[in-house]
């Protein structure tokens, strides 16, 4: 098997079959789900913007300006990055891959609710519009028992 010339997390959401996956962390930052075991064994670590940069133009040159429609960032919460450097990251991806139509990630509620209405939006407009967060459950007691680290009240905030 041909290993590509920049990072890919181990995991993507099934309608993400044909996206390009960029990795912007490695892991999950909470990482204490009772019922996920894919990043146990993996530290939490945050990707610089100058190492995620280097690994688009990577994947670029590899694919050789396929006319990708969609990209999804891996891995576990894209947003634990600073507003600023995601926003840059996106803008890169843009430049180097204009036919995108959908950039996605992961995000956890906790996450996002730290980040103000002015930076969501801004986030937005520089082009993450799909975004995937894992809420299992409305229940206070169930999301307790799984450790999930959420409340209703946070999942409700983050919407």
């Amino acid at each position: 098997m041909n290993s590509v010339p920049f990072e890919m997390g181990p995991i993507r959401p099934v309608d993400e079959a044909d996206s390009l996956l960029i990795r912007t962390t490695r892991g999950c930052p909470w990482n204490r789900c009772t019922f996920c075991s894919l990043y146990k064994n993996m530290k939490f670590s945050l990707r610089s913007v100058t190492e995620i940069k280097k690994d688009i133009i990577a994947a670029k040159e590899y694919f050789n300006g396929h006319p990708f429609e969609t990209c999804f960032l891996q891995d576990g919460d894209s947003f634990v990055m600073g507003t600023k450097d995601l926003i840059e990251v996106l803008g890169t991806l843009r430049i180097a891959f204009p036919s995108l139509k959908r950039i996605s990630s992961y995000g956890r509620a906790q996450t996002m609710v730290k980040k103000s209405m002015t930076a969501m939006k801004d986030i937005s407009d520089a082009g993450l519009n799909k975004l995937y967060c894992g809420m299992e459950s409305g229940s206070a007691q169930v999301l307790k028992q799984v450790k999930k680290g959420i409340t209703p009240e946070s999942i409700i905030k983050s919407a």
